[in-house]
């Protein structure tokens, strides 16, 4: 019995460790921070949570796009070509890894978890753009 309570709160840890992982870095957002405080008071908070995360995505994915501009600036030949192999495939990647974590049961809505999914990666990858140059 109290190993079967040992390993259930083993799993609660990592559950709730990895729902951690999937809340984007934007505690520095007070835009974003004040427009989930006002979907909470809303009639249908999850589509007014789903439209602020749309709001952080663009200005992100923007973020991103100078970035990756800035970088093909910087580059020339093969390594340019591998830049814009290496962007496409990010894409795809991030689009559908964040379908996957929308899928998994880590509490709270699937459409919300994928859009927080998709800010934190694209915010990830926003910053690898700009360390490489």
């Amino acid at each position: 019995m109290k190993k079967s309570f040992l390993v259930m709160g083993l799993c609660w840890i990592l559950t709730a460790a990895h729902a951690v992982t999937l809340q984007p870095q934007l505690a520095d957002s007070k835009a974003f921070a004040d427009c989930m405080g006002r979907a909470i008071e809303q009639p249908l908070v999850t589509q007014s949570r789903i439209d602020c995360l749309k709001v952080e995505l663009k200005k992100y994915d923007d973020q991103l796009n100078d970035e990756y501009k800035e970088s093909l600036s910087l580059h020339t030949g093969e390594s340019r070509k591998k830049l814009i192999e290496g962007q496409r495939e990010w894409v795809k990647f991030r689009n559908a890894w964040c379908r996957f974590e929308g899928a998994i049961d880590v509490g709270g809505n699937p459409l919300v978890n994928q859009y927080f999914c998709m800010v934190d990666l694209t915010i990830e990858q926003m910053l690898r753009l700009k360390a490489s140059h």
